[in-house]
Formats: structure tokens, C-alpha cells, sequence
């Protein structure tokens, strides 16, 4: 009888490592993985066979993953655009030609000299050259 209980026991200890503990330590992993790379784009990988508590945990975490990234967009898109006009404004110009320039700091001066010297023409210039 005691070596049936300790079978059993053994055996539920078995099943909670593989089905619940493996599982948790899998999506604990990919989250570091997330956090290391510093990527909120990234996901947990869902089994689509499996319906449970679980599944459910890293549906709910991919969410919020999508809601991070939302919203970095909107702060990027607010930290680049004048709040007034929607125009880019001089953050946004001087990235737009350091990143044409090969991100040298003389482009981030061109991009300065250019918004303070033309400011009434840039805003024409920069609409066609920087959509929204």
C-alpha cells in the first residue's frame, strides 16, 4: 500500500513539473528574452492546442505586449511632431537628416541652421519630405 501511495505521489509530482512548472519556467524565459533584447514587438509563442489558465496568462501577456508598443509609437509620433501643426518639428528634422547623412554630427548642424534661418519655408519642405 505505502508503495502505491509513493508511486502515485511520484506521479502527480511527474505530471505538475511537465504540464504546469515547464510551461511557466517557458514563458518566464521568453519574457527575459523579451526584456534582454528590449523589444516589446516580440512575443510568447501560444500552443495553440492548449485552452487552459495557462495559455490564457501568455494570450494576456502578448496583449499588454501590444499595448507597450502602441504606445511607444504614440509617444515617438508626439515627441516628433508639433503639437499645433503636426508637423515634424526640429527633433524630427534633425533625425530625418542625420539619418540621411549617415549620423555624423555636421547633419544635426545643417538640420539646426536650416529650422532656425528658413523656419518660414521648412514647414512646406519638410511636409513633402516627411509625410505623415
Amino acid at each position: 500500500m505505502l508503495v502505491l501511495g509513493v508511486g502515485l505521489f511520484l506521479s502527480l509530482l511527474w505530471t505538475i513539473h511537465h504540464v504546469i512548472i515547464r510551461r511557466l519556467m517557458g514563458i518566464g524565459d521568453e519574457l527575459k528574452q523579451i526584456t534582454i533584447e528590449r523589444d516589446s514587438r516580440l512575443r510568447i509563442s501560444l500552443n495553440e492546442q492548449s485552452q487552459d489558465e495557462i495559455e490564457q496568462m501568455a494570450v494576456s501577456m502578448n496583449e499588454v505586449l501590444a499595448a507597450l508598443e502602441d504606445t511607444r509609437a504614440e509617444v515617438l509620433d508626439k515627441a516628433y511632431r508639433d503639437a499645433l501643426t503636426q508637423l515634424p518639428n526640429r527633433l524630427a528634422i534633425e533625425d530625418y537628416f542625420s539619418s540621411v547623412r549617415g549620423g555624423d554630427d555636421q547633419s544635426v548642424s545643417s538640420a539646426s541652421i536650416l529650422t532656425t534661418s528658413a523656419a518660414s519655408t521648412t514647414s512646406s519642405v519638410i511636409a513633402r519630405v516627411m509625410p505623415s
